[in-house]
């Protein structure tokens, strides 16, 4: 509640990966994400493939721009 933003990362093959881990999985339940970056190694290492919202929808899917 002090506007202090935070950038973490959470290793994962995919989202169906990440909502399998009962970690990941309560915090993404409880929204502490604003958003999720998902970065490619098929596409070039670090090469964006999806942003979802938190509610894990896709809000930017670069193969559809």
């Amino acid at each position: 509640r002090s506007g202090v933003s935070v950038i973490a990362t959470a290793h994962a093959e995919n989202l169906y990966d990440l909502k399998q881990n009962r970690f990941l999985s309560n915090l993404i339940s409880q929204k502490i994400f604003e958003r999720i970056v998902v970065l490619s190694k098929r596409s070039g290492v670090g090469t964006v493939e999806l942003v979802a919202d938190e509610n894990l929808k896709g809000i930017y899917l670069p193969y559809l721009v």
